[in-house]
């Protein structure tokens, strides 16, 4: 049986679970291996179900496409789930390693780029109806990006349904390792200091991650929570990267305005709920356009964006492991 999204990417999830059981060794990180157990079981049941709906030989055909549809869901939602669980517990491990604080770097960037994130943040908290759909669609990322997969799987679109997978893994890997180099405080934080309100905003946004950061660095025992694992990379922007995935993935099919909207949304909401300085932007986009390119050039996925969909194969897709 083949490897759905691809062998490549499971190696990739393989190769990440060793550098942070090397990572956690060497920290004062403490892992809780009983969480793993059901994640564990949830995976097994759903791969012996997909196994199952593979294994049949339906009469009907719709029966047989839905079936397929099921079972491509079921090892999506498995390989969502083992993606996630890694790259976490690798952003909070490689954060263990306390290289110095990057903020000075990044607000330099920004003043020689001449953004001025403290004008943007005031016009945020300022208009009331932009800081609520701001804070939707940045809190929604998670639960967007998982149904924009069942969607390209029920569309039939298997080959762009492993794009997505694949560079909305690679994506987060790699701005999760440069991000390694850039610990931050993040902008809100450096601008605003300990206040805990500001004007008309209820809750300071954007240091959301600062409790964890400073516990991992504090060199004192740390015990990961796998449901309560808070983003702590501020360069690139991980929120940026994935918006520009999506973007890129749903080009030249009928939801393209409707990703197109929301991904501008949640990318500019991320200076002031994320807290991320504008170069976070510039930097996620960069990682997210090259990575994207690179997956494009490859033989699976060549000439993938030249025309909408293709139709859900009997056998399972070209992929690039």
């Amino acid at each position: 049986m083949e490897i759905f999204p691809s062998r490549i990417s499971y190696i990739l999830i393989i190769a990440i679970a060793i550098i942070n059981a090397i990572l956690i060794y060497n920290s004062n990180i403490i892992f809780p291996v009983d969480q793993l157990l059901t994640p564990a079981i949830s995976s097994a049941i759903l791969l012996f179900i997909s196994i199952i709906l593979f294994s049949v030989n339906y009469t009907i055909l719709t029966l047989k496409i839905i079936m397929t549809k099921i079972a491509y869901i079921f090892q999506g939602i498995i390989f969502l789930q083992l993606a996630w669980i890694n790259v976490r517990v690798l952003n909070h491990a490689s954060m263990a390693l306390s290289f110095p604080y990057a903020d000075d770097i990044l607000i330099n960037w920004d003043r020689f780029l001449n953004f001025n994130w403290k004008q943007y943040f005031y016009f945020v908290q300022n208009n009331e109806i932009v800081k609520t759909v701001f804070d939707y669609s940045y809190t929604s990322l998670t639960f967007f990006s998982f149904w924009s997969f069942i969607i390209l799987v029920v569309q039939k679109d298997l080959k762009r349904t492993c794009f997505f997978l694949e560079t909305f893994l690679f994506t987060a890997v790699i701005c999760t390792a440069i991000g390694m180099f850039f610990p931050a405080k993040a902008a809100v934080a450096m601008y605003y200091g300990d206040a805990k309100t500001l004007a008309n905003l209820d809750t300071l946004p954007g240091v959301y991650h600062i409790e964890a950061m400073q516990r991992l660095r504090s060199g004192l025992p740390f015990s990961l929570d796998l449901n309560d694992l808070p983003g702590l990379v501020t360069f690139p922007s991980f929120h940026t990267a994935a918006g520009i995935i999506l973007v890129i993935s749903f080009w030249r099919t009928a939801l393209f305005p409707v990703i197109l909207l929301y991904s501008a949304t949640m990318i500019a909401s991320t200076p002031v709920l994320g807290g991320h300085y504008f170069v976070d932007l510039i930097g996620g986009t960069m990682v997210a356009v090259l990575v994207a390119f690179a997956f494009g050039a490859l033989p699976a996925y060549r000439g993938l964006f030249v025309q909408a969909g293709t139709e859900l194969p009997s056998t399972r897709p070209a992929t690039t492991g």
